[in-house]
C-alpha cells in the first residue's frame, strides 16, 4: 500500500482490538514511526528495532541485541489501561536502510553460494519478533510497515496458515 492511506492508524485499532482479547507485540517498522509516537507520545525510547536487527544482519561489530526490546503501552498510552499485555517495540528512523542493508548482505551471502546465511538473513526479522514474543508471553505480534521498502522490493510475504491472530509467511525472492 502507498502511504497516506491509514496503515498505521489501522494498526493502532487492530492493535486496541487484539489487547482487549489476548497479550500482543506490536512492532513499529515504519521509518515515520506513527505507531511509536501514537503508543508513546512525547517519549523518546532508548532502544529500538533496528538495535535488536543490526547484530543480527550486520554482526558483532555492532553490538549485542538488548535483552529486552518491549515497552509496556498502557503506561504511555491511556486507551490501552484495561487491555491484556500489550508491548510494543519502538521504530527508528534508520529504518529507511533496513531494506538495502538486507538486499546487501544477500547478495554477499548469494556471491558466496551460502544459502544458509541466506534463509538465515530471510528470517532475520521474525526470528527477532518471534523470540521477543515468547519472552514476553505475547500470543500474537502486530507490525506496522512502511510502503517504501527501496532495496527490498525484490522481497514477497505470502501469506501461509491464518487465524485470528496471527498469519505465517512466507518469503520469496525474485
Amino acid at each position: 500500500m502507498r502511504g497516506g492511506v491509514g496503515k498505521s492508524t489501522l494498526s493502532f485499532n487492530l492493535a486496541y482490538e487484539l489487547a482487549g482479547k489476548r497479550s500482543l507485540l506490536v512492532a513499529d517498522l515504519c521509518a515515520q514511526c506513527n505507531m511509536t509516537e501514537t503508543l508513546m507520545p512525547d517519549e523518546s525510547p532508548e532502544i529500538d528495532i533496528i538495535q535488536a536487527l543490526q547484530p543480527v544482519l550486520l554482526g558483532p561489530a555492532f553490538g549485542r541485541a538488548p535483552s529486552t526490546l518491549t515497552y509496556k503501552v498502557s503506561r504511555y498510552c491511556d486507551a490501552f489501561h484495561g487491555q491484556k499485555d500489550c508491548r510494543l517495540i519502538p521504530g527508528s528512523a534508520e529504518m529507511f536502510a533496513f531494506p538495502s542493508t538486507l538486499y546487501q548482505q544477500l547478495q554477499i551471502a548469494n556471491a558466496q553460494g551460502r544459502p544458509q546465511v541466506v534463509n538465515s538473513l530471510l528470517e532475520s526479522l521474525k526470528t527477532v519478533l518471534d523470540d521477543e514474543a515468547n519472552n514476553i508471553g505475547a500470543e500474537g505480534i502486530l507490525m506496522d510497515t512502511s510502503p517504501f521498502y527501496a532495496g527490498g522490493t525484490h522481497l514477497v510475504l505470502q501469506p501461509g496458515f491464518c487465524d485470528q491472530l496471527s498469519c505465517s509467511f512466507t518469503v520469496w525472492r525474485w
